[in-house]
């Protein structure tokens, strides 16, 4: 993800953490794919940017609110959503409708 790109993410963050000073808590080439690494990396973390690269290239992910954990139910708050980026570095956003439980 370009510096830009990830400018573009930011003005859709709540405002109390748009100044954060961001740090990569896990990384596919630094911790390996375990599913239990990356529980155990970010278990003490809210306010997260998940971003993932799939094997075409497209660029998606998650800003999600409370610290990851395993769970049968949804969990976070409204302030959480899902992004996708297009070809051409567009942004689209989906808030939580708080619709379903």
């Amino acid at each position: 993800m370009s510096a830009a790109m990830f400018k573009v993410l930011t003005h859709f963050l709540p405002l109390h953490v748009k100044m954060f000073e961001w740090e990569l808590v896990y990384s596919i080439n630094r911790d390996g794919y375990s599913p239990l690494t990356f529980f155990k990396q970010l278990k003490r973390h809210e306010n997260c940017v998940l971003i993932i690269k799939d094997n075409s290239g497209q660029i998606f992910g998650a800003y999600t609110t409370e610290a990851w954990h395993y769970s049968k139910r949804f969990y976070g708050t409204g302030e959480s959503f899902v992004f996708t980026f297009h070809e051409d570095e567009d942004l689209s956003v989906f808030m939580a409708t708080g619709d379903g439980d």
